[in-house]
């Protein structure tokens, strides 16, 4: 496969996801793929708050030394219960990018597959994840403080703006400084290091070895692929917005016709009408959410396995191995996928497919 730009790998990532989403075309198995993406995009960045929880300085809360231990307490068990949120979500981070590369329809065996390979990934995410936040951490730790003090006070800086307010924006850059930096390390991450480390049965450091090497061989283009990326994926949740918005409008015309008749009707036709009018209400509340939840997720899981598409034929053409499965090229042997076995067939298999995967499968 031919080296691709960040521009050239866009529309090759649109056929691709296409055909692992519509083709063959089906309203459950189609949103079940698009919602895996969408899964799996919440396993991108881990924060562990029972860090931000030690931004409270002690000696301005002193005296609510049991409201500060309250707060550690709280922000452990939720540390704790986002960690296991987090292990669902990154396995399923590698689930979805199998996905793609192999167009798999079924998501229960390449689930079961990464078991035990999903640890290694896991605890590198939390680990750069938690060194991140702590150095967010320790730099929030002196504007918070200052914020805290200045809050009761009346003081202004020489500009005229209130010292609260200028504490406050400092502490929202350093939050979305904070999610920016996770996100990019995420980002090269998935791109450029997970594939090689799913696609060959390889070490986290072996891959992460690869991966850098990719890198530095041409950092121009990786990073005006990054920024690309950035691009694509704010277009992409726009049109995406637009999308959902656009699918609720015969929601907006019903609904608007259902007030008009409620209105005329509720007060003339009694009991039976106003019980009747209630009843409908639901069914349409119930219908609506519904439909909400499927276009919304459907709609962003398209986006999340767009770019997912767009990312491994942007490496496609510097990695051979995943090249060769994206483009197998004219009169390569046709091999037929692998069979998953049934449950009762699969015993104490772990219900994936050997590793490297047959370029055949793409």
């Amino acid at each position: 496969m031919q080296r691709l730009s960040a521009i050239d790998a866009i529309s090759p990532a649109f056929t691709r996801t296409n055909e692992t989403l519509f083709r063959p075309f089906r309203v459950g198995r189609s949103w079940k793929l698009a919602a895996s993406s969408y899964v799996a995009f919440a396993g991108s960045v881990f924060v562990p708050f029972f860090l931000v929880v030690f931004l409270i300085p002690k000696d301005q809360l002193g005296a609510l030394s049991p409201f500060r231990t309250a707060i550690i307490l709280g922000g452990s068990v939720l540390s704790l219960l986002f960690l296991y949120v987090f292990y669902l979500c990154a396995r399923m981070e590698l689930v979805a990018f199998e996905m793609v590369v192999t167009r798999a329809q079924f998501i229960r065996p390449m689930w079961r597959h990464y078991s035990v390979r999903v640890w290694p990934w896991l605890w590198l995410k939390v680990a750069l994840g938690t060194a991140v936040t702590g150095v967010a951490a320790a730099l929030a730790y002196r504007p918070v403080k200052e914020l805290i003090a200045s809050i009761p006070s009346s003081g202004s800086t020489s500009n005229g703006l209130p010292v609260s307010f200028s504490y406050i924006f400092l502490v929202f850059a350093l939050i979305y400084g904070l999610l920016l930096a996770l996100k990019v390390v995420s980002t090269v991450l998935h791109d450029f290091v997970m594939p090689f480390y799913i696609l060959e049965d390889i070490t986290l450091h072996d891959a992460l070895r690869h991966g850098f090497a990719v890198l530095i061989g041409e950092p121009l283009t990786v990073l005006g692929y990054l920024l690309m990326k950035l691009v694509l994926s704010i277009v992409g949740f726009i049109f995406q917005y637009a999308a959902t918005l656009v699918c609720f409008i015969p929601f907006y015309i019903v609904m608007t016709f259902g007030v008009v008749i409620g209105s005329l009707v509720g007060h003339k036709g009694g009991l039976v009408a106003t019980v009747l009018l209630v009843c409908l209400a639901v069914l349409f509340y119930i219908a609506f959410m519904a439909w909400s939840i499927y276009t919304s997720i459907g709609s962003m899981g398209y986006v999340l396995t767009w770019l997912t598409a767009y990312g491994i034929y942007f490496l496609g053409g510097r990695y051979s191995l995943l090249g060769n499965i994206l483009d197998p090229g004219i009169g390569a042997p046709f091999t037929p996928p692998p069979v998953f076995p049934s449950d009762d067939e699969r015993g104490d298999d772990d219900g994936g497919p050997p590793m490297p995967m047959n370029p055949a499968v793409a």
